[in-house]
């Protein structure tokens, strides 16, 4: 026979048993979650870099997709009022603003008018308007991701007609790379940067393209 405190002992001892089981089998130790710590700073890490290229990589995009848009934007306008709309790379969106041929920021004004957009390119773009400078629409270029490079070849104004093709016949071709964080992904190799193109045909075409693939890949130049 068990007299009723050695029952209860033994119930006692049973049961902090039973407690510790449990207690093991519902969570983690320290040391396996000191090994869970190292092995996802370790994964993190490693991936930092690729994460940062394809950010730096996603900014450049956004910048050449802004300059297609600019471009876009003044040959749909040009057709639909009928009548000569330009877009221009300017320095900036102050009045201190001068045509540049290195600026992912731009307006675009009703060439019809006449005027100028340099040292006026604060004003505010209107969807009619029929005052100087006759801008319709904008963008500012602050954006851009540190050390983007903008190579227009020159050329610092577009302006399409009614049929929605340049005045001026020639291919244009605006270069974005950004040379401060690698060189430009080629077919054959090159570097880690997707650098983009925008091109507008003879024939009023635009298109946004990237060097590293080429022809007739939908993405390539």
């Amino acid at each position: 026979m068990v007299d009723a405190d050695t029952e209860q002992l033994l119930g006692d001892k049973k049961g902090r048993r039973m407690l510790t089981r449990r207690s093991s089998a519902s969570g983690f130790s320290l040391i396996e979650l000191m090994i869970v710590l190292v092995v996802l700073t370790f994964a993190l890490l490693l991936g930092a870099p690729s994460f940062s290229a394809w950010m730096q990589n996603s900014k450049l995009r956004g910048s050449a997709g802004s300059i297609l848009a600019g471009l876009q934007f003044a040959k749909s306008e040009a057709v639909a009022r009928n009548a000569l709309v330009t877009f221009q790379l300017v320095s900036s969106l102050d009045d201190s603003c001068t045509l540049s041929t290195t600026s992912p920021t731009w307006v675009v004004n009703l060439a019809a008018g006449g005027a100028s957009v340099e040292g006026l390119c604060a004003t505010t773009p209107q969807a009619t308007t029929t005052t100087a400078p006759f801008i319709i629409g904008a963008h500012d270029g602050i954006s851009a991701p540190s050390g983007l490079v903008v190579n227009s070849g020159g050329v610092t104004s577009i302006t399409f007609n009614g049929l929605g093709r340049p005045t001026v016949p020639a291919n244009v071709t605006i270069e974005l790379s950004n040379p401060t964080i690698g060189a430009c992904a080629a077919p054959s190799g090159g570097g880690p940067v997707n650098c983009m193109r925008v091109v507008v045909s003879a024939a009023g075409d635009v298109r946004m393209c990237n060097p590293r693939f080429l022809l007739p890949d939908p993405q390539g130049c």
